[in-house]
């Protein structure tokens, strides 16, 4: 039992320096493109769901199969699937911003090979990320939060598929 407890001591403490690290640059809030500082306490409004169904790859090509109609704001999605992290920057490239909001799965697989098959019935904490992407001139500016212990809030939009 001591050992369990120091070992989860020991995630949340490497967990926090990742969080540190991952701050984001003040020149680049200033330009007020980002809202991290204030993403936290968002409800986001009309969230596009898009679950295993909604992916096909191959290797390490993916398709999106979610039409999202053409609007004048920024359109979030929740992926719930699992997709590679580096890959949803590109997801909908027709759209100059997109909020991207996703388990953290590098997150639960860290905590699930370090605790190993020994404790089978332990479950991380709650962790969600919330991406910010800003394209510019061909050029891709990524703004991204963690939050633990708890997930946004979140509306999906009601479709009729």
């Amino acid at each position: 039992m001591k050992n369990l407890t120091l070992l989860i001591i020991l995630l949340f403490f490497v967990q926090s320096c990742k969080n540190e690290s991952q701050k984001v640059n003040k020149s680049i809030m200033q330009s007020n493109k980002f809202h991290s500082d204030k993403i936290r306490d968002s409800i986001f409004e009309n969230v596009i769901e898009i679950t295993d169904a909604d992916v096909m790859y191959q290797g390490t090509n993916y398709i999106f199969n979610v039409t999202i109609p053409e609007m004048n704001e920024t359109p979030i999605l929740y992926v719930s699937t699992r997709v590679p992290q580096e890959i949803l920057s590109r997801i909908y490239p027709n759209f100059q911003s997109l909020i991207v909001i996703s388990p953290n799965w590098n997150y639960y697989d860290e905590v699930s090979k370090e605790l190993g098959a020994s404790v089978s019935y332990a479950e991380p904490r709650t962790s969600t990320i919330i991406y910010e992407f800003n394209r510019e001139g061909g050029i891709i500016k990524k703004d991204s939060i963690i939050m633990m212990d708890t997930f946004p809030e979140i509306k999906f939009k009601t479709t009729t598929k």
